[in-house]
């Protein structure tokens, strides 16, 4: 069979067009954090990171994707301060995690909630509060989420290799 150059280009374009949605879907509906905005529908404009408009926190280490409503915000890790930290088994090197959510993101912080999600699909069970959000870490090098005991918040909450953040309004 013959293929004509068009025919080509339209293979190729739904190929890309499948993988980009593909791409953002972290709970196997399709759509971006569970959002119900599909992810291929995100497009640079809709970016933030003060530079590129890109933001690849799936594989650069360095980087967290930050979500409310359309809108991804890029924050780079090392551009925050870093302390020594212990909480239960885990100790090393982190940054707050409240650090994250600035004024570019929300004024408002407590009028939101937080779900985080690794690079492996896992969040926990809920949504953290402002209030958590103070009292949490992410670890540098791993990425893992930890969040202080005395808050008494599940185990679950240890998000392994974290490479995003979602708002969601709180609510009342």
């Amino acid at each position: 069979m013959r293929t004509t150059p068009n025919r080509s280009l339209l293979a190729a374009l739904f190929v890309a067009t499948l993988l980009a949605a593909s791409c953002g879907d972290d709970n196997g509906t399709g759509d971006d954090a569970g959002t119900g905005k599909d992810a291929s529908t995100q497009d640079a404009a809709t970016q933030s990171d003060g530079a590129t408009g890109e933001c690849n926190a799936l594989t650069d280490k360095n980087a967290i994707e930050v979500v409310r409503g359309e809108q991804t915000f890029c924050r780079y890790l090392s551009d925050y301060d870093s302390f020594s930290y212990q909480v239960d088994v885990y100790s090393g090197t982190a940054i707050n995690l409240h650090e994250l959510i600035d004024e570019e993101i929300t004024t408002t912080p407590d009028s939101w909630r937080y779900q985080v999600f690794g690079t492996d699909g896992y969040t926990f069970g809920g949504f953290a509060t402002w209030t958590n959000m103070l009292r949490g870490y992410l670890e540098l090098t791993t990425r893992r989420v930890i969040f202080e005991l005395d808050q008494e918040l599940p185990h679950s909450f240890y998000v392994k290799d974290a490479y995003r953040i979602v708002l969601t309004p709180a609510g009342g």
